[in-house]
């Protein structure tokens, strides 16, 4: 029995509910071959600017639902909360509530509190910088975010990977910007675990995650993290919001 066939099977065994909640995550298409892309949409490399500009983010959120940037905490604090990360006890991820499959989520994560992380820490610097954010967006587009939640995830490695989903879902209907902050330095094209993401124009885009590279996307938007052959590493914040984004 392969790996999905498997956690088909372990899914059966859960309550219906359960059960709905997990699928609601995903698309038909990946039982039948998980290894392929869902269809033949081209993949194209997105493109990104230097440091992150908030009416450009605008702008591109409104456009295609995704907008990246690079160099937007420096290479050295990017370390740092990199090298703090490393340092946090993590656990494996899962689908819904309760359901652990490696086959389908492969990374480690815990979730993280602004009172939870040391005063002066990169982390923290991190989640206040995210949280102003949030701020900002809501004076520049009225877009009504009442508060975020942040995650710092690994996949070790091994191919592992998180296969197509929306981070929207009955279990958080209310997200509606996802932000994501890569950590990995000196990653490579051969070593995978590149966020692929459908863009609200059609497209299919590929983001390598590279340090200190940050990706927003309107969560409802399907994605997916490919295998990845090497440790990557990434901080995610969530924007909860009673609306869907004007």
């Amino acid at each position: 029995m392969d790996a999905v066939s498997s956690a088909l099977k372990s899914l059966s065994t859960m309550p219906a509910s359960v059960q709905l909640k997990v699928l609601s995550h995903m698309t038909p298409d990946l039982y039948n071959n998980p290894d392929e892309e869902v269809d033949s949409t081209t993949v194209t490399l997105a493109s990104s600017t230097s440091a992150f500009d908030m009416n450009l983010a605008l702008t591109e959120l409104k456009r295609t639902g995704v907008y990246v940037c690079d160099h937007v905490f420096g290479d050295a604090e990017a370390r740092r909360i990199a090298s703090e990360m490393r340092e946090l006890e993590l656990q494996p991820g899962k689908m819904g509530l309760h359901w652990q499959e490696e086959s389908m989520r492969g990374d480690k994560y815990v979730w993280l509190k602004r009172e939870n992380t040391q005063e002066e820490s990169a982390l923290r610097r991190l989640l206040e910088r995210m949280e102003e954010w949030r701020v900002q967006f809501n004076k520049e587009a009225g877009f009504g975010l009442t508060h975020c939640k942040f995650m710092a995830a690994c996949y070790p490695g091994g191919g592992a990977r998180y296969v197509r989903h929306s981070d929207v879902s009955p279990l958080v209907p209310d997200r509606r910007i996802t932000a994501i902050l890569y950590l990995n330095d000196g990653w490579q094209p051969a070593h995978g675990g590149s966020l692929h993401i459908d863009t609200q124009t059609g497209e299919r885009w590929e983001v390598q995650p590279l340090l200190d590279r940050m990706v927003f996307f309107t969560s409802e938007l399907m994605h997916e993290v490919r295998p990845a052959y090497k440790p990557r590493m990434a901080v995610t914040g969530w924007y909860y919001g009673p609306d869907a984004l004007q």
